[in-house]
């Protein structure tokens, strides 16, 4: 089974004529021209500081290194997800593994304003957990002084190797949102 999420990241907003306006979250097709999203770089140092990324893949020197592990082993990941389609392999952007639950996930983004998370364990109430602790994360992080949300605040688990929908989860605000 494999949950399913998107995390629209907020954009900083150059005004031109208030240079210290504040951020604040866009979709990607709404955003202004001059918004600028968080690198791909800084999204993986999200990931790394949380403790996600793979011992093998850690010990690797160089970023392009690093960006072929994640590709490499996220490939293992593509075949039990009918619903992807080819070309997200090369959008992989971060492979991680959460060792308490032993769930592997990936990360791939396709537009600037937002990411995909995808997270694979044979056992529901594992991957439940899973889910759970890399959207507070992610929810708790903040970029530009915004905090992360999920993208129409929907969660989605499939079956194993099949496009069925199990649950529809949705991510509730919090009253920091």
């Amino acid at each position: 089974m494999r949950s399913v999420f998107s995390v629209r990241l907020p954009s900083k907003h150059v005004d031109s004529k208030h240079p210290q306006a504040q951020a604040f979250s866009v979709d990607a097709e709404g955003a202004p021209e001059s918004a600028e999203y968080p690198a791909d770089e800084e999204i993986r140092d999200c990931f790394r500081v949380f403790g996600w990324e793979p011992l093998e893949i850690r010990s690797l020197e160089t970023a392009e290194a690093k960006i072929a592990a994640y590709r490499s082993a996220a490939s293992a990941l593509f075949d039990q997800m009918p619903e992807l389609h080819v070309d997200e392999s090369s959008a992989v952007i971060f492979y991680g593994y959460l060792s308490e639950t032993q769930s592997r996930f990936m990360v791939t983004r396709t537009v600037s304003g937002s990411i995909t998370c995808r997270l694979l364990q044979e056992d529901l109430p594992r991957l439940k957990v899973s889910t759970e602790r890399v959207v507070r994360r992610l929810l708790s992080t903040r970029y530009s002084d915004r905090y992360l949300s999920i993208a129409h605040n929907r969660i989605v688990v499939y079956e194993r190797n099949s496009e069925n929908i199990l649950i529809t989860g949705r991510s509730i605000p919090g009253p920091w949102s």
